[in-house]
């Protein structure tokens, strides 16, 4: 529905105005470990002692989101609204922080750099907390798109099962998927600095340092020949060229008979959440529907490409060699 009249305009601006501090505040509070003592409620004295945020910032953020229906305040203690309370024991304390802090910190980027006139296509953000971030909540590749295609389980729990993970980030896909599949060994290709430098962090103090290896290159820079049992496509982080010009380097690199698997946005919407998706992609380096995709792994070669149900705002994308 369109804004038509000032009254309509200012009011619109001001909604979003109140839920930009709403959520920026709830993360302020995510951040200073407050949210674990209302999951089961506290008077603001005891809130005051273990968070690092003055008494007085503290009582008014906490009001804010009794108002906005987040917390309840009863009897002088706050305490996680019902329907809050049940998100987070179903998400987990970690995963809603997580969420809260990588919305945060792509909105802080995203502002940051169009200020500064260097807004570019792709990811090249260098904050440790972002990274990490995207990378813990990334861990749903290996923990909710791969079991929706058993073919992809069976590669990867048969021995001598080889993984490549293109773009690995901070390594939480690849780790994760060592503690899913203990015959996997994989290949995590990570060219950016930082994240690399991440990854190198996280995979010495995992269990998991003989069977993943780390190569700080691109995906146009591999040379491996029939080497995978399966391949990670991050096609959301690929411009159209590099895109075109990774497939056939992933071809060769997979073995016969394997295969890959991707995450793209579902066909067009008209819902503000998929336009939100479809900015962020954009953003990353390529926004395409699953057709789009299904299109250019056949044009590739690849054979039996199946789209899987909407999962989250994405689908599920695989193909064979």
């Amino acid at each position: 529905m369109s804004i038509n009249t000032l009254e309509q305009a200012q009011t619109t601006l001001q909604s979003l105005q109140e839920s930009a501090w709403i959520l920026n505040t709830l993360t302020v509070i995510a951040e200073a470990n407050v949210l674990a003592k209302l999951q089961t409620g506290a008077s603001i004295d005891e809130l005051t002692d273990s968070a690092s945020i003055p008494v007085s910032i503290l009582t008014q953020a906490l009001e804010l989101l009794t108002a906005a229906g987040i917390l309840s305040h009863e009897e002088s203690r706050y305490t996680l609204a019902p329907g809050m309370s049940a998100l987070t024991q179903k998400m987990g304390l970690t995963t809603l922080t997580l969420q809260l802090q990588s919305t945060f910190g792509l909105n802080r980027e995203f502002v940051t750099e169009a200020h500064n006139k260097k807004l570019s296509v792709g990811w090249h953000h260098t904050d440790t907390n972002l990274i990490e971030a995207f990378g813990t909540l990334s861990r749903f590749i290996a923990n909710d798109y791969i079991p929706q295609d058993k073919d992809l389980q069976k590669l990867l729990e048969q021995p001598g099962a080889k993984f490549l993970d293109i773009g690995a980030g901070c390594a939480q896909i690849s780790i994760r998927l060592c503690e899913l599949y203990p015959q996997v060994k994989i290949v995590a290709l990570e060219p950016a600095d930082k994240p690399f430098e991440l990854a190198q962090k996280h995979v010495q103090a995992s269990p998991y340092a003989d069977r993943i290896e780390l190569r700080k290159i691109f995906i146009q820079q591999l040379t491996d020949k029939n080497t995978y049992d399966v391949i990670w496509i991050p096609q959301v982080f690929l411009s159209n060229d590099v895109l075109h010009e990774a497939l056939p380097i992933i071809w060769q690199a997979l073995k016969p008979h394997g295969k890959i698997f991707a995450g793209a946005l579902p066909l067009e919407k008209n819902d503000v959440s998929y336009k939100l998706r479809k900015l962020l992609n954009a953003l990353f380096g390529a926004a395409r529907t699953t057709e789009q995709v299904a299109s250019l792994f056949e044009q590739a070669h690849f054979k039996d490409v199946k789209i899987f149900p909407e999962m989250a705002g994405y689908s599920l994308l695989t193909a064979v060699k």
